[in-house]
C-alpha cells in the first residue's frame, strides 16, 4: 500500500516539461513492447479488447462504455508507439521536410 500512496502523492504533480516526460514515456513503451514478451501482450492485447465490437448487444450501456475505455487505453498505447516511432515531438515539418522546432 506503500507504493501506491506514494505513486497517488507524484501522480499529480506536473513535470516541469511535458513534452520531455512525453517523449520518454513514449520510448519506455516502445522499449516494453519490442520486446518479444511485450509483442506477445499487445498482440493479446489487440485481439481481445481492441479489434473487437464494444456494444454489448441486450447490455446496459456502462457494459459498452466499460469496453470502450479498455480499447481507448489501448489505443493510446498504439499513440504513444508511433508517436515514438516518428520521433517528432514539439515540432513540425512543412511541405518540403525541413523541420521547425517550436
Amino acid at each position: 500500500m506503500a507504493r501506491f500512496s506514494e505513486w497517488l502523492v507524484t501522480k499529480w504533480q506536473r513535470p516541469e516539461n511535458l513534452e520531455d516526460a512525453r517523449e520518454r514515456l513514449d520510448k519506455d513503451m516502445q522499449f516494453v513492447f519490442g520486446t518479444p514478451a511485450g509483442r506477445n501482450v499487445l498482440n493479446a492485447l489487440l485481439t481481445e479488447h481492441y479489434c473487437t465490437i464494444s456494444h454489448v448487444p441486450g447490455g446496459r450501456c456502462c457494459d459498452t462504455a466499460f469496453n470502450e475505455g479498455q480499447r481507448a487505453v489501448i489505443h493510446e498505447i498504439l499513440e504513444s508507439l508511433e508517436r515514438a516511432e516518428k520521433g517528432n515531438y514539439g515540432r513540425t515539418t512543412d511541405d518540403t521536410g525541413n523541420t521547425d522546432t517550436n
